[in-house]
């Protein structure tokens, strides 16, 4: 299956606190912008990369920041990733994978 990612190298936009403005009002929008964890049922491991099953809903996710995000280095890319390595979020609208069992198209 593909996943959709925004990433800048192996990083997404919540490493290392890149886009404070983005990050406080996701994380004050649970219902919009669930934590990974909790969206996975905690299953989700350290290592693991997050991403989204279609394009739409990664441009849903980051909207009106997706400017700013590509002017900071930001670029969409999409992997190959077998199913069994994904993590659905129970909100339907993010996944988490395992970089090792994907390639990067």
């Amino acid at each position: 299956m593909v996943i959709w990612r925004l990433e800048k190298g192996w990083c997404g936009p919540y490493t290392n606190y890149t886009y404070p403005e983005m990050q406080n009002e996701h994380n004050k929008d649970s219902k919009n912008h669930p934590g990974i964890n909790s969206d996975t049922d905690f299953k989700f491991q350290w290592g693991m990369l997050c991403g989204f099953q279609k394009y739409g809903l990664l441009l849903k996710w980051f909207d009106n920041y997706l400017p700013k995000l590509k002017l900071l280095g930001f670029r969409v890319v999409k992997y190959k990733v077998p199913k069994k390595y994904v993590l659905f979020g129970k909100s339907g609208l993010q996944a988490a994978f395992n970089p090792e069992k994907a390639e990067r198209l």
